[in-house]
């Protein structure tokens, strides 16, 4: 069992690596419990320079996304960052798997999706109402996002950039 201190974001598991506890509320950094005890397995990645504020998993990769503005690409085995994504203007607020891509929602309005092979932007989805909050993907190939001024959107990710009416 994890041991979990306070209020720590859900988060799945990976890769037979089992860091599942990530906390994104320390100022640019997260902590990953490896043996579940709270104590000498702990590790904290550094690398932000303004608060963790997502995170998600893709592969064996840890991805974190902070009010500064980057998307860091973590390497689950090394503890190492790999690579820092860079695009968004303002701070990413929400990150998310849908089929094989990484989508990510910023402060500066914008939804931009991730070829996680290449670790290139394909592209920033069209017709964002709002500023993104919240992301999710459904049915593998639809991403959804929670806006700021209270309406959710929707977008198919398979070469269609035009929110779904």
């Amino acid at each position: 069992m994890m041991h979990v201190e306070g209020a720590i974001p859900r988060c799945k598991s990976f890769d037979s690596n089992p860091a599942a506890l990530l906390d994104p509320f320390r100022y640019g950094t997260f902590k990953a419990d490896l043996n579940g005890n709270g104590a000498a397995g702990e590790r904290v990645l550094y690398g932000h320079t303004a608060p963790v504020t997502a995170l998600t998993v893709f592969n064996s990769k840890i991805l974190s996304g902070g009010a500064d503005t980057a998307i860091r690409v973590w390497n689950s085995y090394t503890w190492k960052c790999e690579r820092v994504l860079t695009g968004h203007k303002g701070g990413v607020f929400a990150l998310s798997i849908s089929h094989d891509s990484i989508v990510s929602a910023g402060w500066d309005r914008s939804i931009r999706v991730w070829n996680p092979f290449t670790w290139q932007c394909d592209r920033e989805l069209a017709g964002v109402s709002g500023v993104p909050n919240a992301l999710c993907c459904a049915f593998e190939n639809v991403i959804v996002a929670g806006n700021r001024d209270g309406s959710i959107q929707f977008w198919k990710n398979m070469g269609h950039e035009d929110p779904v009416t």
